[in-house]
């Protein structure tokens, strides 16, 4: 009976080294390839650690100066440019005011500036501007205007704040 009761401990022995090694297995296979997995992926992506040594610094505030300093030569560049452009406007300006003469236009008093002309005599330009001139002096706002005559209401105060100009109507 002592050597089956031997037997039987050493079965039960072998039987729990056998699952403590099936165990070990699994353990090895599962869960050792995740974590070189992982162990990988750590190595391939460094990780980002920013400096703040004195040279980081100083390399930065060189940088910070010489963007400063090429941003006040094109502000330079510009305002020398922008000068020149006066100047070159103001010549033209002079030539112009020694040609009218030759050509028998009187001297206007800005470039692009028509002379000014009387208000009297004045007809509109176009029929649609007539017709929202008449509405206008019935008295009739501009959103009445323009539901009467189909134009829009923007275009109706168009219309309406160049005939206060002058510029709406011709001789």
């Amino acid at each position: 009976m002592l050597i089956l009761e031997a037997q039987n401990d050493t079965s039960s022995d072998s039987g729990m080294i056998l699952v403590i090694i099936v165990i070990a297995a699994l353990v090895a296979v599962m869960i050792l390839p995740r974590m070189l997995r992982k162990k990988r992926r750590a190595s391939l992506v460094p990780e980002y650690r920013p400096r703040t040594d004195a040279s980081t610094i100083k390399a930065a505030e060189e940088v910070s100066v010489q963007l400063y300093e090429v941003g006040r030569e094109m502000q330079a560049q510009l305002d020398t440019k922008m000068k020149m452009l006066a100047a070159l406007l103001e010549e033209a300006d002079d030539r112009i005011a020694q040609l009218r003469p030759l050509v028998g236009e009187q001297p206007a008093e800005r470039i692009g500036e028509k002379p000014r002309r009387s208000t009297l005599d004045r007809r509109p330009l176009s029929p649609r501007h007539a017709r929202v001139y008449a509405l206008a002096d019935e008295g009739l706002a501009a959103l009445e205007i323009s539901r009467r005559s189909g134009i829009q209401v923007g275009e109706v105060n168009l219309i309406l704040e160049l005939r206060s100009k002058g510029e709406g109507t011709t001789k």
